[in-house]
């Protein structure tokens, strides 16, 4: 899209490729997209392409993961990659990738969205808990959310959890609730953003709300 034109214009891909998705930025801004052809023969194409997009054209990942299934990806700042999916995880450290598969109870669920903490710790989100990376293995943090949708870790370091029940906040003093009661226009919370200014803003079914200290503004 052209940002001063508002107007959306084509980009070339693959001849051979029919289906893509995005996972997520990298620290140098490229987009991470999988894509695949989901009428070629069985083998294959199962794990598709792994491209970069740097605002003008797609070029392969150097080292692409092995599986598929991935939906979301995180870039963390010390230049290790996350990948999250259906069938669990994968972690891009010292050149080399490992698995953390949902088979093997790693983790157990598919993986929504990952965090990095102030103190470089790996957060991710499940549908219904909180997770942590102690370097060699995940831990559950917590649990009880209702049908997870994205986690966040703001700038000044709290850590936000959006679910069917509204926005989570974590900091030093715990967690805090956030819900209809703090003006949010719906009970449920699907998407969380932090703008340039360090403003949070949530995304609900009936609308965006801007997060300001003890209540939210829609």
């Amino acid at each position: 899209s052209d940002l001063d034109t508002g107007a959306f214009s084509e980009v070339p891909i693959r001849n051979d490729v029919r289906r893509m998705r995005s996972l997520g930025l990298l620290r140098d801004g490229s987009l991470c997209v999988q894509s695949w052809n989901p009428g070629a023969a069985a083998g294959k194409w199962d794990a598709g392409y792994f491209d970069l997009f740097d605002g003008t054209q797609f070029k392969p990942l150097a080292d692409p993961p092995p599986g598929s299934g991935y939906s979301t990806l995180f870039a963390a700042r010390d230049g290790d990659l996350w990948l999250g999916g259906d069938n669990g995880m994968a972690w891009y450290y010292k050149n080399k990738w490992r698995l953390f598969p949902v088979a093997n109870r790693a983790v157990p669920g598919p993986v929504i969205r990952f965090a990095e903490l102030p103190n470089e710790r790996i957060w991710c989100a499940t549908r219904e808990k909180l997770w942590e990376f102690d370097g060699q293995n995940w831990s559950s943090l917590s649990a009880g959310f209702s049908n997870i949708h994205d986690l966040w870790c703001s700038r000044d370091g709290s850590v936000w959890v959006a679910d069917d029940g509204g926005m989570h906040r974590f900091s030093k003093n715990g967690w805090i609730g956030n819900s209809r009661e703090e003006g949010l226009p719906d009970a449920a919370v699907l998407g969380i953003f932090e703008d340039q200014r360090g403003r949070i803003w949530a995304g609900t079914p009936r609308g965006l709300s801007l997060y300001q200290i003890g209540r939210a503004h829609v």
